[in-house]
């Protein structure tokens, strides 16, 4: 069976590795100081960096259903028997339960499967790439999306520079936010299956990074079950090796650990001098 993945712009791939990993990606509109642009169509990831580090009021929405009805008949239209589509995950979004209303149409019964994987970012990203291993094996989408939803898992600690975009979107009041950044409050924000959460407050970035990376690791046992990735956004590179070198002191030389962009989705949220820790179970 000659299968098509696709998923949507939370899984923080770039337009120049689509190709490289067979992943097609419907891109996710945002909205910038009140105009529009298609993530990666019209706008970079480092013009929205830049966009957000320069003040300027930035949104994100799930993927135009249009979109991806274009996608899915051009798909199919060019050969391919089935599609898997796995969007952000259903707690952040509702762009699975939209992704579910299209399969149910008359023209994509049997031809599209909808996977809500419970992920974001980098580890959606690796569950993708796990897919791709099902696929080649002959699983058929059943087979993947039964084994997706029920073995995927994501944890992650993120640690925004600042509570000022926390307070934009309405998540801490902004007099708190105000206070914090004053006294230099880092949020440890849990990132899981359940959603984005608060697990605990430190002072300064680096006195955070510890604390985050045992936290995960402890949580994630036998490491070498997991995928490891530090997740970054406009920071300094100590800041990312500091990260690494406290990942290596819990899980060792021999864990594989990779580095993946922030990408914007998660970014409007936090801010783009944002890093983060995460790690996803291996399915293949």
């Amino acid at each position: 069976m000659n299968i098509a993945l696709v998923t949507d712009s939370s899984a923080d791939i770039l337009s120049h590795e689509e190709e490289t990993l067979n992943v097609v990606v419907v891109r996710d509109p945002i909205q910038i100081d009140g105009i529009d642009y298609l993530e990666e169509v019209d706008i970079t990831l480092q013009q929205i960096t830049d966009a957000l580090n320069a003040g300027k009021e930035a949104k994100t929405a799930m993927p135009r259903t249009g979109d991806i009805i274009e996608t899915f008949d051009r798909l199919l239209d060019q050969g391919f028997d089935h599609i898997i589509y796995i969007p952000i995950m259903e707690s952040l979004a509702g762009a699975y339960s939209n992704g579910m209303n299209i399969a149910n149409m008359d023209e994509y019964l049997h031809k599209v499967t909808v996977i809500n994987a419970k992920s974001v970012s980098a580890p959606l990203y690796f569950v993708l790439k796990d897919i791709q291993v099902l696929i080649k094996q002959g699983k058929s989408p059943l087979e993947i999306k039964e084994k997706v939803e029920q073995q995927s898992t994501i944890d992650a600690v993120l640690l925004p520079a600042t509570l000022s975009f926390l307070a934009k979107g309405g998540r801490i009041n902004p007099t708190i936010a105000t206070l914090g950044n004053m006294i230099k409050i880092i949020p440890l924000l849990a990132v899981s299956q359940q959603g984005i959460s608060l697990e605990e407050k430190k002072r300064t970035l680096r006195k955070a990074i510890p604390y985050a990376v045992e936290t995960v690791i402890k949580r994630n046992q036998p490491a070498s079950d997991y995928h490891w990735v530090i997740v970054y956004g406009d920071v300094e590179q100590p800041l990312k090796d500091d990260m690494r070198a406290a990942m290596v002191e819990h899980l060792g030389p021999n864990v594989e650990i990779e580095t993946r962009k922030l990408g914007s989705v998660i970014m409007c949220h936090t801010g783009p001098q944002s890093i983060a820790i995460a790690c996803s179970k291996k399915l293949a």
